[in-house]
């Protein structure tokens, strides 16, 4: 996931020279670009409404892939606004709400950089979630606690800690294809980057986003029943960053009480980028404190209230300058969980991930954990490394996103012949392996130590409806982010693959890792006897891993990998 030191260099050089200036970059409260929602379902005469603890919420008849009515309640409010003095706390409960609150639109991402279009989005008034039910067979009615109860998939999306969002509208995360099997799936927003993960010493414990995603779990299971979900069968599941999370929430001990099972997709807890020691996030967040003109001497309270009142663009803009190791990635993990001092009421970790990973042989329940990685993992990241550099695919970008083309800069002309050679595949493997690969299979082998049964996965296949199909053409094998297209439907600048057709390999593979994620949701196991669609087992233990291409195979899998001495010293870097 990394490259050399010469990144934080380029990245610096993208964000200072390439279309507007570090000093005129654009804060923007939501994404215009994208307006694009499914339309209600015209047959039903009536909203779907559900009653929470906070109040009564109305939602929209939508359809699934396959012509299913679900329930979609989007923009739910989960935490009061982390605004003004709440910046930089752990997420406040939300005040109950009067009469019916419409649930129709997502809620503001949370404030993030969008790179390769360098434009500021968001708002700090962003911790809400989204919620879709199936509707029960032969019902017109919406789901309730009258009906069977349903699996829940808490899903948290990826993005490294400082992009990203649950939307289905704008990103990637509808699910569309997922309310075709009976399940019930959750999407959230939680704080990022420096509003979501600084630590000050002292002052500020970190891990708020971390403690967002917490809030919201815990919400979800208090009122499971009201909106037919099983508060017993809730699975948490993530992607790159969100796999990460949905690993740490093995390791925190409220969590494990609510959670069913873990799917940790592209990421783990030991990977170099998912873990800080809080000593170097203090380095860091004193220096972003000297980039926003804060005082870092004197009273350590003066240097807090500053802190919380600079304006959330400048907290974005520069957090990216606060790392200066040559671990910095291409879109910048300055920010991340750590472990906070063991005094701090409500901490959510208090010690690097590997000791915490040991210990789980003393506690109880067992997890069941679903994990993997593609085969490429790294050929993302370096892609991501050229593209902060490489207008023509920043005008890619920005023409799916329909943004107004940027003049050709002088940075980029100078590099112009460097890109247009490929990534070397050596640093593809390199970044994959130590970053992806060894750390997600360490993972597999403690919680199988620990006594949970563990499916690891190897995602092998190479088809139209990859996700970086978007960007360029590659008929490579699969990098990061490429099975996401098979479990959901994106819309807006994700939107532009093909629709996957009934007969074709794609909807084959789609179907499979659908079926195997959503029987783990229900069973806690994704390939139990008579599964329909699966005939093959896969194993619960991380000696062997399903291999997911245009067939399903079993495999003997790598233990161990030239990184995993380099992954053991986690806790000291």
């Amino acid at each position: 996931m990394f490259e050399s030191g010469k990144l934080f260099f380029l990245a610096s050089l993208f964000m200072l020279n390439h279309g507007d200036t570090i000093g005129s970059n654009q804060y923007v409260p939501e994404i215009p670009q994208y307006a694009e929602n499914l339309v209600p379902d015209a047959g039903a005469p009536n909203f779907p409404v559900i009653r929470l603890n906070l109040g009564y919420v109305r939602g929209q008849w939508l359809t699934s892939a396959r012509g299913k009515r679900f329930a979609a309640y989007k923009g739910i409010p989960y935490a009061q606004s982390p605004l003004g003095n709440l910046r930089f706390e752990p997420p406040q409960d939300k005040k109950p709400w009067q009469g019916i609150r419409n649930a129709f639109n997502h809620g503001p991402q949370c404030p993030q950089l969008l790179y390769l279009v360098n434009k500021i989005v968001g708002n700090e008034d962003c911790l809400y979630m989204n919620l879709y039910v199936p509707q029960a067979n032969g019902s017109r009615e919406p789901r309730s606690s009258n009906d069977e109860l349903l699996p829940v998939i808490f899903f948290i999306h990826g993005g490294a800690w400082v992009i990203g969002a649950g939307d289905m509208d704008d990103y990637l995360y509808g699910p569309d294809r997922i309310m075709d099997e009976d399940v019930i799936v959750v999407t959230i927003n939680y704080r990022l980057g420096a509003l979501g993960f600084l630590y000050l010493q002292d002052m500020i414990p970190g891990n708020m986003g971390m403690k967002d995603q917490s809030m919201a779990l815990k919400l979800i299971q208090k009122n499971a029943r009201s909106f037919g979900g099983d508060p017993n069968r809730i699975v948490i599941m993530g992607e790159s960053a969100g796999g990460a999370s949905a690993e740490f929430h093995t390791l925190n001990p409220e969590s494990r009480k609510i959670m069913f099972g873990a799917i940790a997709q592209s990421g783990s807890a030991l990977a170099p980028w998912a873990w800080t020691r809080p000593d170097v996030l203090n380095i860091r967040t004193r220096r972003l404190a000297r980039l926003l003109r804060c005082p870092t001497k004197g009273q350590p309270g003066d240097l807090l209230e500053c802190l919380k009142r600079a304006h959330p663009a400048e907290i974005v803009r520069y957090q990216i300058f606060t790392d200066w190791s040559i671990l910095q990635i291409p879109i910048g993990i300055s920010f991340t969980p750590t472990a906070e001092p063991r005094e701090t009421p409500n901490k959510f970790l208090d010690d690097c991930p590997r000791n915490l990973l040991i210990r789980l042989q003393d506690s109880r329940p067992k997890i069941p954990y679903l994990t993997g990685y593609n085969t490429v993992e790294g050929q993302f990241f370096t892609k991501i490394s050229v593209g902060l550099i490489d207008s023509v695919l920043q005008s890619t970008v920005r023409r799916l996103a329909g943004l107004p083309k940027e003049p050709t800069t002088v940075a980029y002309l100078k590099t112009k012949p460097v890109l247009k050679q490929p990534t070397p595949k050596i640093v593809d493997s390199v970044i994959g392996e130590w970053q992806f690969k060894t750390p997600i299979i360490d993972s597999a082998r403690h919680h199988y130590s620990g006594g949970s049964n563990v499916f690891l996965y190897h995602f092998s296949y190479t088809g139209r409806n990859n996700f970086v199909r978007l960007f360029w053409d590659n008929s490579q094998p699969p990098t990061h982010m490429d099975e996401l297209t098979y479990l959901f439907k994106g819309r807006g600048l994700f939107g532009k693959l093909p629709i996957l057709e009934n007969a074709s390999p794609e909807a084959a593979v789609s179907q499979r890792l659908l079926r195997m994620w959503t029987n783990f949701a229900k069973t806690g196991n994704p390939t139990p006897r008579n599964s329909s669609g699966i005939d093959i087992y896969w194993p619960s233990r991380p000696s062997q891993l399903l291999l997911i291409g245009t067939e399903l195979k079993v495999r003997d899998s790598p233990l161990q990998t030239s990184w995993s001495s380099f992954i053991d010293q986690q806790c000291f870097l």
